[in-house]
């Protein structure tokens, strides 16, 4: 009897041992899914709807794998109490190859979470460019625009007869493409 309550004991602590581990995983998972949700606010501030889906999605993944992982990790170890030392060692090899399953999903999304940041924020700072490209073209065509309505405004211009216009045309000045002279300025 004491033999079997020595193995129980041995069996609680390891027990013990890889829960508080998981328990410790998932801290630093927490932790590092909030340091990403830190960076992606800093790098987006404009985005910020965007980064934060984009966040929470990734915090919603990893919580969910922690939980099926854990679950998982757990419900062999109660139906292993009765067994000796071999399956406590085939156990803790198993909770140590889950626990690297679970940092290589964390890892994926990160990866994905940060390449959906950079796309968005790649694809704004296109926007941007092209709007602001767009804005500059239409402003110098009115700026051109603006030129020939002033020009035509300080012109001696008058109207004479039915759809006709008239104009001070100044005959000393050169021919202007050999047919054309300038028209006085106003007065």
């Amino acid at each position: 009897m004491d033999q079997e309550e020595g193995k129980l004991a041995k069996l609680g602590f390891v027990i013990k041992h890889y829960a508080d581990r998981t328990e410790a995983a998932a801290a630093r998972m927490e932790q590092g899914a909030e340091s990403l949700e830190r960076g992606a606010n800093a790098m987006l501030s404009q985005g910020q709807g965007l980064v934060s889906a984009v966040v929470n999605g990734v915090k919603g993944q990893v919580a969910n794998e922690i939980m099926r992982s854990v679950d998982c990790s757990i419900s062999p170890v109660h139906e292993m109490l009765g067994s000796d030392a071999k399956s406590i060692a085939r156990i803790v090899q198993e909770l140590q190859a889950e626990r690297e399953a679970i940092k290589a999903e964390r890892h994926k999304w990160t990866i994905m979470g940060m390449g959906g940041l950079v796309t968005c924020a790649v694809l704004a700072f296109t926007g941007i460019a092209a709007w602001g490209m767009y804005w500059k073209n239409k402003a110098a065509g009115a700026r051109a625009e603006l030129t020939w309505v002033e020009a035509v405004n300080h012109a001696d211009f008058v109207p004479c007869g039915d759809k006709l216009v008239c104009a001070n045309v100044d005959m000393q000045a050169k021919p202007v493409q050999g047919k054309y002279r300038p028209v006085k300025l106003r007065e």
